[in-house]
């Protein structure tokens, strides 16, 4: 799959440039999937964010080769990012190698209703938790 182009983050020297700032700056690299890099007094950092499905999260993956050389998986250029951010973007819910992704509020409460029915309690508190956070969101 070819890899999107983004001048102002492909580089260190270019993501120098950048603005120091708390807010990630992102570009879409599938669809439903956007990298993030996020410039700081030191070393950036890269994040993914996926908005598929009604699913929706953000998690913080590496450093960026900004100060030291590239070392998987710990720090990433931009090219190996893409590669590290799809790969976690497309893990499936729940499988068994999906240890790193974020786990959504329905799968969390899932998890806790079974949680409950082994140790002999009510699914009724799952589902009462569930009713309550979406009534605030």
């Amino acid at each position: 799959m070819p890899k999107p182009r983004a001048a102002k983050l492909e580089t260190a020297t270019a993501r120098r440039r950048l603005d120091v700032r708390k807010k990630p700056y992102w570009t879409t690299i599938s669809p439903g999937i956007a990298l993030g890099y996020r410039r700081n007094e030191g070393a950036g950092t890269w994040s993914v964010r996926v908005a598929d499905g009604g699913d929706e999260w953000i998690k913080r993956i590496a450093l960026a080769d900004d100060l030291e050389p590239a070392g998987p998986p710990h720090v990433l250029t931009y090219w190996q990012a893409i590669d590290q951010a799809r790969a976690l973007a497309r893990r499936q819910p729940c499988a068994a190698d999906d240890e790193s992704r974020p786990v959504t509020v329905s799968e969390a409460l899932t998890l806790y209703e079974k949680d409950l029915l082994a140790r002999g309690g009510s699914p009724y508190n799952a589902r009462t938790r569930a009713f309550t956070w979406s009534a605030r969101s």
